[in-house]
């Protein structure tokens, strides 16, 4: 049986960390990714959708879907590739607040313990931040157009300490080129690391309270001394129940014995709400593109909005993040200010549906149940209203296509979305204590998105490599669980 000191369960952001730090400590690592793997950049064989960082890839996705309350499907883009949604994301790099993690309330977790990790990692990922110049006709409008209500404009929006404010997006971007996480921590120790790609994990093979290794979708098992779920948000959660560890009844209802009572595997599911406020742009503002697209050298250079809507109790609550689609991406013209609720009250759980790996899980975010969230995407959409007003945009932003002269509520929650950041579901303090490590196994941890208890005020892909980092260093420093 092929084993290992320490198998990874997943090819993400958390889950390329996690062989990089195992494999810089010396530990035999075998890798799991359920989707391709494309070998290191160097070696020319990556798809140059995947590379390209202005347009979202669609051609390696998991195909999750949630059906909402109005019966709306709502499709939950998640990669499946080697790097997994670093892979196929709009690369932005934000941090977030010092008050997300110093409000996780957790023993080793802190703003100030999370800033250093996330400096790292942001090293490590090459985050850049475009020079206001650099910005595109329409994102320098918006930005002039926030500093004219009054939003200051932030050289750094990663501040952690920063409030409200306006500047230039950090960006995961080299020149042309989408820098993934397997190209920022997986490259330098392949020599270390056997990878195993387009291999789906079914179970965990536990005796007693310990793992003692994985099984695979086709019946190989594979031997541990220590396994890491970085399967993400829906991922992990979703191998814990096939293995016996959730809630009993919810597992005996589908043949699975249970092994370990774990009511919190699943619950706790949140992303952040989010609707998009269309313009119709003006024949001057897309002249103005097009001007730029002829000499386009970059990725587009997009700005983040951070604002307090009415029930901001800290730091901000809200993000506006200009974004647009243009014939050169192989669309028509389209001007959009999403806005998002970044500090969501409302909670879902993940549940299987069958204890088959190849069934999706039932997935339901609770979108919008708590009314708060609605009232938070009402203030945004009456800031972008105020943003379009100043004369900063005004005179190159058209009309509102929508939401338009509607009951804004309704609106509302017909139109959301989710801001692919979702988080919570082996919620340390819950599912995992503060090192990782699931509560009843004695070696197996969890180092991905689902660990957090609550989203920050940031897209997730660099806080996730941080809280990854940070896990398996105590690992191996000897402060959390140990393999063997």
């Amino acid at each position: 049986m092929r084993s290992a000191d320490i198998v990874i369960v997943g090819g993400g952001t958390a889950g390329c960390v996690a062989a990089s730090e195992a494999a810089l400590a010396g530990r035999s690592v075998i890798l799991i990714e359920a989707g391709p793997d494309f070998g290191p950049l160097a070696g020319g064989r990556w798809p140059a959708g995947l590379l390209k960082p202005w347009t979202l890839p669609t051609g390696h996705d998991w195909g999750l879907t949630e059906t909402l309350p109005d019966g709306r499907s709502l499709a939950l883009e998640r990669g499946r590739v080697m790097g997994g949604s670093s892979s196929v994301n709009g690369c932005v790099a934000c941090w977030g607040s010092r008050e997300d993690y110093d409000d996780w309330q957790l023993d080793g977790w802190s703003g100030a313990v999370m800033r250093d990790e996330l400096r790292e990692v942001s090293d490590r990922l090459r985050v850049r931040t475009a020079a206001p110049e650099q910005l595109t006709p329409f994102q320098r409008a918006c930005l002039d157009a926030a500093v004219a209500i009054g939003l200051p404009f932030q050289p750094d929006v990663n501040d952690l300490d920063s409030g409200p404010g306006v500047g230039a997006v950090p960006s995961t971007t080299h020149g042309m080129v989408r820098h993934n996480a397997a190209f920022a921590f997986l490259d330098d120790v392949r020599g270390s690391v056997t990878v195993l790609a387009n291999r789906t994990a079914d179970r965990l093979v536990i005796t007693g309270d310990r793992v003692a290794g994985v099984r695979m979708a086709g019946g190989e098992a594979i031997g541990a001394g220590l396994v890491v779920l970085a399967a993400g948000t829906y991922g992990s959660p979703a191998i814990l129940l096939r293995s016996g560890v959730g809630p009993p009844g919810d597992l005996t209802a589908l043949g699975i014995t249970p092994v370990v009572s774990q009511p919190g595997v699943g619950a706790n599911l949140h992303d952040q709400p989010t609707v998009d406020v269309e313009l119709t742009g003006s024949a001057e503002l897309v002249a103005a593109m097009e001007d730029w697209l002829l000499d386009r050298k970059v990725a587009d250079e997009p700005i983040v909005i951070k604002a307090r809507s009415g029930l901001a109790m800290k730091a901000f609550d809200l993000h506006v993040f200009p974004v647009m689609e243009s014939p050169f991406e192989g669309r028509e013209w389209r001007w959009v200010l999403p806005v998002a609720c970044l500090t969501p009250e409302s909670r879902g759980r993940l549940r299987l549906r069958s204890a088959n790996p190849a069934v999706p899980p039932l997935i339901d975010h609770a979108f919008l149940s708590a009314a708060g969230d609605v009232q938070v995407l009402l203030d945004g959409i009456e800031l972008v209203r105020a943003l379009v007003a100043a004369p900063e945009l005004r005179r190159l932003a058209g009309a509102e296509l929508s939401p338009g002269p509607v009951d804004l509520a309704r609106w509302v929650r017909a139109n959301h979305h989710h801001y692919w950041h979702p988080v919570g579901t082996c919620a340390m303090g819950t599912v995992t204590d503060p090192s990782g490590r699931v509560d009843g196994l004695s070696n197996c941890l969890v180092v991905d998105a689902s660990v957090m208890p609550a989203v920050p005020r940031a897209n997730t892909n660099l806080p996730t490599a941080a809280v990854a980092q940070r896990l398996m260093r105590s690992l191996l420093q000897g402060a959390g669980v140990e393999a063997g």
